[in-house]
């Protein structure tokens, strides 16, 4: 499915959303936007991209990538993007590949409860500049599983001048390769 100019798939309202197979394509805004409390979207695989971020998580929203890829083929957005308000997200797998930022965590609004956790177990994170940018104060970052095993490679942040970028927030490194 491709979106014109909004959003291709518009989440909300304790909806959920799974991409298994096929392409997901937002052409001058999102291709896929998840807002609200108990609303979800789950991609095990397929192609999301979009000039925009491919993904955007806000208001409580989740996201949850297995497989697939995610992408954004423009300048100033990530593949995959927060909003200024709470949301979690959790990579486990996939391909997350941006051109300025592969995933996107800016400066948040000032209400104590807009936190947002990502949690990145598996798959590829790879940009031309930023593989995770993080600027919220709020915002945690968990890199690999807390267990008692530690990979070298799973998962991997790359970028061409930083892996990790963090200027807030807090990140727990576990496992994995930068």
């Amino acid at each position: 499915y491709t979106g014109s100019n909004y959003y291709s798939v518009y989440i909300s309202n304790n909806a959920s959303f799974t991409v298994e197979d096929g392409n997901v394509k937002g052409n001058n805004s999102y291709a896929i936007y998840v807002s609200g409390s108990s609303t979800s979207a789950l991609i095990n695989g397929g192609t999301v991209e979009s000039k925009n971020h491919a993904i955007i998580t806000r208001s409580s929203g989740e996201l949850t990538v297995n497989g697939g890829t995610i992408k954004t083929t423009g300048n100033s957005k990530g593949a995959i993007g927060t909003d200024v308000s709470k949301c979690t997200i959790n990579i486990n797998g996939g391909n997350i590949i941006g051109v300025t930022y592969a995933i996107y965590a800016p400066s948040s609004s000032s209400n104590s409860n807009d936190t947002k956790t990502i949690n990145i177990d598996g798959g590829n994170i790879y940009s031309d500049l930023y593989g995770v940018y993080i600027a919220d104060t709020k915002t945690t970052l968990n890199i690999g599983k807390n267990a008692t095993e530690f990979s070298t490679t799973v998962p991997e942040l790359s970028g061409v001048l930083y892996g990790l970028y963090k200027t807030n927030g807090t990140v727990n490194f576990y496992s994995g390769r930068l």
